[in-house]
């Protein structure tokens, strides 16, 4: 593949189900990737399925523990002298009721789900270019727009991201850095698996759950990861150019055009 300009993307969360897509649909686009994760075999197991023959730099990091994150994460570039792509996949669901979450987990959620992502920015922005083809996204989730029975903890950590993201965008919009959020519904990856237990609630999930205050997905499908790395890459491309401080939401019309 012949690269025009060497692009640098840094990823978190990139082992998990989106994360693993996005890394294959930006190095198909040419970026060198820097992964960050807290599983250092899902890292490597993204790094065998990438199969491109520029550089890929893996960084083992936890997610709960900001400052740590901030030393790999400084370290990782600090050998790089621009960063063109930046995006915040690294996400916590603890299922619970508003009034049965702990504080503790309360304190995972927005440790993973929000302290993660200002530090990842503080981090990678100063190293961004600034000559308008920089981007952030943040990967939020639709239970930040329309409220979900357990899931207080989330849905709150989740909206809390995406107004510290369009705060950003606003300050940093005059260096030519771009900042938006992409909030997916529904998606097939071990998160929606895992709510499932050992049941495939496929139909469910499609129809909705009236005791639970859920609709269905009017377009009729479960997204896959590569629906959300696919929003991810527009967003980062000069097809975007004049898109900041904008929530896609890709949940196949769930939140019904919130």
């Amino acid at each position: 593949m012949t690269r025009e300009m060497k692009k640098t993307a840094v990823i978190t969360g990139a082992a998990g189900g989106m994360g693993r897509k996005v890394a294959v649909k930006l190095a198909k686009l040419g970026y060198e990737l820097i992964l960050i994760d807290k599983s250092h075999s899902g890292l490597e197991a993204c790094r065998s399925e990438l199969n491109i023959d520029w550089a890929v730099r893996c960084v083992v990091t936890d997610f709960l523990d900001v400052d740590a994150m901030t030393r790999s994460m400084s370290d990782a570039v600090l050998d790089v002298q621009e960063v063109t792509a930046v995006i915040s996949l690294a996400g916590l669901l603890e299922p619970a009721a508003a009034l049965d979450v702990d504080l503790e987990s309360w304190d995972r959620h927005f440790a993973v789900n929000v302290r993660s992502l200002v530090a990842l920015v503080q981090t990678m922005v100063p190293k961004m270019r600034k000559d308008g083809t920089g981007g952030v996204v943040a990967v939020t989730s639709n239970a930040a727009l329309v409220p979900r029975t357990g899931m207080a903890a989330y849905a709150a950590s989740k909206a809390a991201a995406e107004a510290f993201m369009k705060c950003l965008a606003l300050e940093i919009a005059q260096k030519g850095i771009r900042c938006n959020t992409v909030a997916p519904g529904s998606t097939h990856t071990p998160m929606l698996t895992d709510l499932w237990g050992d049941n495939d609630r496929s139909e469910a999930t499609l129809r909705g759950d009236p005791d639970q205050y859920r609709v269905g997905i009017p377009l009729g499908r479960i997204a896959s990861a590569i629906d959300i790395a696919d929003g991810i890459a527009f967003l980062l491309s000069p097809e975007a150019r004049h898109i900041t401080m904008h929530t896609l939401t890709i949940d196949g019309g769930a939140s019904l055009g919130l």
